[in-house]
This record gives C-alpha cells, structure tokens and sequence, in this order.
C-alpha cells in the first residue's frame, strides 16, 4: 500500500487546497458513485463543487472542460492525461500511458486490479477514507462482483461501520421497482416468455396480486408472504439450476432496506443516461428521499431500453467468433452497452460487438465478452488506429471511431477475434 499512501497525499494536499473544485466524471454508475464520494469528501471540507457527468472524454468534447481550472476527472481512463495533465485524475481502467504522472491514480500504478478488484469509486473511497458502501455500487455497476480483492475490504468496513447490511433473500432482479409477476421473469424464461405463468404461479400460492387495484410488488409482501414465495422460486430453481442465481446473501444500503445495490446500481445508472446524475449521486450517497425519482427515470429509461432489445435480438449477425449488432439510427449510444450486456446475459453469446451512431460522424462501438479481455481486445485494435479511441475491463468496453472507419472496424474485429479466441481472461 506504500505506492498508494504516497499518491493519496499528494492528491489529498492539491484538493484541500482547491478553491472552486469541478468533478468531472463517467455517466455509469461508477462515475456516479465516484462523483458523488468526491462531492461529499469536498463538501465535507466546507467546499462547493460543480459537476459534470459526461458519456466520454475524447478529442471530440474535451476543449470544453479543458480550461477549467480546478479538475477532479473520475472514471475516464489515462489516454487524456497528456491533455489534462494539470487536473487530478482517478481512475481503474488498464492504463495506456508508461509514465506515471504526479496526478494520475490508477489502480494499476499502486498495485491494484482495476478490472475485478477496485473500481473508480473504490478508488475515490480509498482517497477520501469515507462512503465504502457508495463505492460497492459502482464495483457491482462496473460488474466487479462477487466482491474480490479491495472490493472486499471495502465491503468489510461498509458493514462494521453499519453502511451496508448484509442478509439472505432472493437475488432477482426488480424486487423494488417491478410488479411480483415482471420481477419473477428476470429470473424464470418462462414466466417472461408468458407473464399470464407468472400470474398463475403467483396466485397459485394464495398471494395476492393487486391492492386496491395496485399491481404489488415484492417490498409490498408480508413476512408470511414473503416465506412462501421464497420456497417456491427456491423450488422452481432447483429443478432448473438456478438456485444459485435465486437465492443468497444480497447486500442493502442501512437506509433503504428494501432494495439491494443489484437493483440500486440500475437504478442508478439510468440516471446517468437519461442526464439525471444529480439524482443517481443523491441515491448513491443512500439519500432515501430520491430514490422513488430514480425508479420513475428507471421507468422511463428501461421502456427505450426494451424497444432497443427488441431491435438488437432480431438483427444480430452471427460472424466467425462473434455477433455483431448494427445499431445505427437504432440504438441510442447511451443504451447500446446496456443492451448488449443484457442480450448476453439471456442468451450467452461469449462476445458480441455492436455500433450506434453519436454525433458529427462518429460511431461507438461496445463489446460484451464472458471469455476474452475486452480491454485488451479494445487497447490492441485501437493501438493500430490512432484516431479511435477508448477503453475497457476485462468483460465489458467500448470506443468511438469515424463513421468512414466502419469497414475497417469489421476486420480489425474479425482479426482480432480470432487471435483473443486462443487465450481466456487472465
């Protein structure tokens, strides 16, 4: 820890000497997260910061923060450094500069793994000494989960000090903001293939479905209700192999006991995406007052979501390696790796690619892969092209190209892919 401490000083001294701090950081909920520990660090220190919650940094829009003068830039990676060298930079992606600079922390740099171990907001945790449990949601955002490593640690301290509780319950997905029957096809094909499945299984078990012509909701149900629909989806899933992804330990925030960071973290990443991410900082700080805006903007955000499922799982083009999605005019950029995550999940692709178009004629391009280093897929094709830019995890990342590179694109993939094919994640 020896490397970190030393960058940790460094930095610690530069922002409490900050006059007029601007954060800076990713619209994921990483980004978020790690926003918002800076914020309260800042404030805490009797200091007022402005925000900026950005989908990138690239030569596309960084003129417009680059005059700023007091930068904290979170969660962007390290090719920007040699434009932003003067702001303080943290960040966990696998670094693509050689030199370290005074005022880059990267996880890589102090030891740490950045793609399963420590995210950005863990980072920022480690930094400011406070807010473990908002930096569990941006490693569960950034798919570093089951904890491992300093994610661990993290999650140590978060329940000593009461932040985070830890408890068995079901592990599906929507048990705070979807309706019983929606939240039981998250987990069960069936149920989502035909919800009227769902609903007779639901009844089926003498639990009813509305109040006052309300649908009900899992946070709705008594302890008694809860006990016996619990038993049944236990049951369900042990015929179908499914136990383990039904039934566990989940982790909630000690003030908003009702949902678990699973569910919290979408809720909010859709802030972020949908240019909310004052609200997505206020849930990640566990502030309970905004969490039922957060899932109106879910709501909101998960119904453009669906049409651009829809839209992708019936135009993938299977190529050798790979599928490959042509989003354009289709896919909004904010939502295309969302949605490939989600297709892959469901359907267990290994490694799908897909494009939305951005403005002024640049496309992103996101991968989604359970069996080679995206990110190390990303910095090679990327090395060989000067103007893409970007970067990724092990699982999960994206780039942004000119639109005339798109046949380029397809070979550097098609090559590539063959050559990763050959090695699984390190």
């Amino acid at each position: 820890m020896e490397k970190f401490l030393k960058f940790k000083a460094h930095l610690l001294e530069q922002l409490k000497n900050f006059k007029a701090p601007v954060i800076i950081h990713h619209y994921d909920t990483d980004g978020i997260s790690a926003g918002a520990i800076m914020g309260k660090y800042l404030r805490d220190l009797g200091k007022e910061p402005e925000f900026i919650s950005l989908n990138g940094l690239n030569r596309f829009n960084i003129d417009k923060i680059k005059d700023i003068p007091e930068k904290i830039i979170l969660d962007f990676g390290t090719n920007i450094v040699e434009q932003l060298g003067e702001s303080i930079i943290i960040d966990h992606h696998y670094p693509r500069v050689n030199n370290i600079h005074r005022n880059l922390l990267n996880s890589f740099f102090v030891d740490m793994n950045g793609d399963r171990g420590i995210s950005a907001s863990g980072l920022t945790s480690l930094v400011t000494d406070m807010r473990e449990a908002t930096a569990l949601l941006g490693a569960v955002g950034d798919r570093q989960f089951p904890f491992v490593e300093h994610n661990r640690e993290l999650l140590n301290r978060a329940i000593s000090n009461n932040q985070i509780i830890k408890k068995r319950d079901l592990k599906i997905y929507g048990k705070y903001s979807r309706p019983l029957f929606v939240m039981l096809g998250y987990l069960f094909e069936d149920f989502a293939e035909d919800r009227k499945q769902a609903i007779n299984f639901i009844r089926s078990l003498g639990i009813r479905l509305k109040d006052n012509e309300k649908w009900r909701y899992y946070k709705n149900l008594d302890d008694r209700e809860r006990h016996i629909l619990i038993r049944a989806v236990i049951e369900k899933a042990a015929r179908l192999g499914k136990l383990e992804e039904a039934y566990g330990d989940v982790y909630i925030l000690r003030n908003m006991v009702e949902i678990d960071i699973n569910e919290l973290t979408s809720i909010i990443n859709a802030t972020g995406r949908k240019n909310r991410a004052d609200i997505g900082r206020e849930i990640a700080l566990g502030n309970r007052d905004y969490l039922d805006i957060g899932v109106e903007i879910l709501r909101s955000y998960q119904s453009k979501l669906r049409d651009a499922i829809i839209y992708a799982k019936n135009n993938i083009d299977r190529r050798e390696g790979y599928m490959y999605v042509d989003g354009r005019d289709r896919i909004d950029p904010s939502i295309l790796g969302v949605v490939l995550s989600i297709i892959n999940e469901f359907k267990d692709y290994n490694t799908i690619v897909g494009i939305s178009k951005e403005e002024n004629g640049i496309l992103k391009v996101s991968i989604r892969s359970n069996e080679i280093n995206v990110g190390s897929l990303i910095d090679r094709v990327i090395s060989e092209n000067r103007d893409w830019e970007g970067g990724g995890h092990e699982g999960a990342g994206g780039f942004t190209i000119p639109e005339d590179s798109l046949d380029r694109l397809i070979a550097e993939i098609d090559k590539n892919i063959k050559i990763f094919k050959h090695n699984t994640i390190p």
